[in-house]
């Protein structure tokens, strides 16, 4: 296929490397022609994807564009590719980059190999605030959470996240259980750093235990950062009554699943005021604790809201790179481009965002 160099552009020769051997360069508006797949090789600005001529030359993805107009990124997972066709180009292209997304989950398996350049733990460091003896992940769910948002893709059948160039943070709140207790999870609010952009909560507590969580959470959006949370269960989809928290805040991005099951047993059906956005239920592949860097399926409200943070991520690094301001107003606005109406014929079989 023929791709269009964006930037000055070095011709590799031999292998898809910085170090290669560079025997010329092209200037921006060149045309030339490539293998329709790219190769992983030298990362270079986050970026490890390298496009192959048919003369055995390697160019960097990231400086060129496909015809298709979106950007230069082999997406290797099975669950996001849906998702991510609609994306405008203008929101992908950053991948994320500069966002900090903290993750308020079981903690989070660092030395998998598609998370191991996610985190800068000198100024995010992982904590603990649950009763577990350790800080890393030990049940799994977390480090499923943190690959959807922010996975690398760093080998050819890996996990590149929604936002694969943001920065992930973890805070342990959850048993290694996966079960929840509100005392936690407020202790964990309570530490986020103010130059956290978005909190994932792929969590929810009952009214029994929200405490003081409603007023954390609130208290964290006036400081502008972003919060998504899974928002329901399918017995609240139709229902008027208030989420489970954090959800069930004004101030939070709430997202829900859908079953073909739903759909078929409830025409016409209209959702819960309070739900901001729906995906279909699916099976996710992301990152797993098995210490080879293996992958596992799960799914449910958790993924689908690991989904919509790194959705948001990518909203809020395209702001940023064009200096526009950043409220959860915004980035709604910005999710609803592409998001689609729902109705009773919707096409459960990809991974689509919904709006009621």
């Amino acid at each position: 296929m023929k791709v269009t160099v964006t930037k000055y552009l070095n011709v590799r020769v031999g292998a898809p490397s910085v170090n290669a051997p560079c025997y010329n360069y092209l200037a921006p508006g060149s045309v030339i022609e490539v293998e329709e797949k790219t190769v992983p090789g030298d990362s270079y600005n986050d970026n490890n994807q390298w496009y192959k001529g048919f003369d055995g030359s390697y160019y960097w993805s990231g400086g060129v564009m496909p015809p298709t107009g979106l950007p230069a990124l082999e997406v290797h997972s099975n669950y996001n590719t849906g998702l991510l066709k609609n994306i405008p180009p203008a929101l992908s292209s950053n991948k994320g980059k500069g966002v900090v997304v903290t993750v308020l989950d079981t903690g989070i398996y660092q030395a998998h190999p598609d998370l191991a350049n996610a985190f800068d733990p000198a100024n995010f460091p992982a904590q603990n605030y649950s009763d577990s003896l350790k800080t890393d992940d030990m049940n799994g769910h977390g480090t499923h959470v943190a690959g959807l948002i922010g996975g690398r893709g760093n080998k050819p059948d890996s996990v590149t996240g929604v936002a694969p160039a943001c920065i992930l943070q973890s805070i342990k709140v959850l048993r290694d259980d996966g079960s929840e207790a509100g005392t936690y999870i407020e202790k964990g609010l309570n530490a986020v750093s103010p130059k956290t952009d978005l909190i994932n909560m792929s969590l929810s507590v009952t009214v029994d235990e929200y405490g003081q969580m409603l007023a954390l959470v609130d208290k964290l959006s006036k400081t502008a950062v972003l919060i998504c949370a899974a928002g329901s269960n399918e017995e609240l989809l139709q229902s008027t009554d208030a989420l489970y928290c954090p959800a069930c805040s004004p101030n939070v991005i709430s997202v829900g699943v859908i079953t073909d099951d739903f759909v078929k047993n409830n025409p016409g059906a209209v959702f819960n005021p309070n739900l901001d956005y729906i995906l279909p239920q699916m099976d996710l592949r992301s990152t797993s604790l098995e210490s080879d860097g293996s992958y596992k399926n799960r799914n449910g409200s958790s993924m689908a809201t690991a989904l919509v943070s790194g959705l948001a991520a990518l909203v809020i690094s395209a702001a940023r790179s064009q200096k526009t301001v950043v409220t959860m107003a915004f980035v709604k606005s910005q999710l609803d481009i592409f998001a689609t109406k729902y109705s009773s014929a919707a096409d459960l079989s990809t991974l689509t965002l919904l709006k009621s």
